[in-house]
């Protein structure tokens, strides 16, 4: 903040032109009050720069002071704002202090095992080629993909059959479901 300060009161900029013209851009979002470095803000008032000793008490009484609800960084930075304050790394100070609060390490989550379980690669198949041809077959090979071309029909047949007795029964439910149907 103090190249900022500097350029501000006594126009003062370094000797680099590329830096002097990222600290002519940048202290375009500042201002000087009463002797204070204040930062424009776009939603509200004047943002009051303070440094770092300053920033870890606005911190702490923000996270665990009077009504200090042990919240997050992002939440931290966003009521220090409102209160009418900023610093440099906001986010990354906030989330040092916070990492530094005892009462928020005790109940914080442990991961201490993966959500889904781990598969080996080398077990893991997801297809398979079938030889000379360009066909491929996705997916482990299960009972069914071994079954000849006759075994295959005599299963088809089984399947039918049974849509068959499926669709008598339903036949025969059906003049039931209707009498319900006519009470309501």
């Amino acid at each position: 903040m103090t190249p900022i300060l500097q350029y501000l009161q006594d126009g003062i900029v370094p000797e680099d032109r590329q830096e002097a013209r990222r600290l002519r851009i940048w202290a375009l979002q500042y201002e000087i009050i009463d002797g204070s470095l204040y930062r424009r803000s776009y939603l509200g008032p004047s943002l009051k720069c303070i440094d770092y000793e300053e920033a870890e008490y606005v911190i702490r009484e923000i996270h665990e002071g009077i009504c200090g609800m042990h919240i997050r960084a992002k939440m931290v930075d966003a009521r220090a704002m409102r209160a009418g304050y900023y610093w440099l790394a906001m986010f990354m100070s906030a989330l040092r202090e916070i990492r530094k609060c005892e009462s928020c390490q005790i109940y914080a989550p442990i991961t201490q095992k993966p959500k889904l379980n781990l598969i080996p690669r080398d077990t893991f198949q997801p297809h398979i080629w079938d030889g000379d041809d360009d066909t491929c077959r996705i997916g482990s090979p299960t009972r069914r993909m071994r079954l000849t071309e006759v075994e295959n029909e005599n299963d088809l047949r089984l399947n039918l059959n049974l849509d068959e007795e499926r669709r008598e029964m339903a036949a025969q439910r059906e003049p039931e479901y209707k009498k319900k149907t006519e009470k309501y």
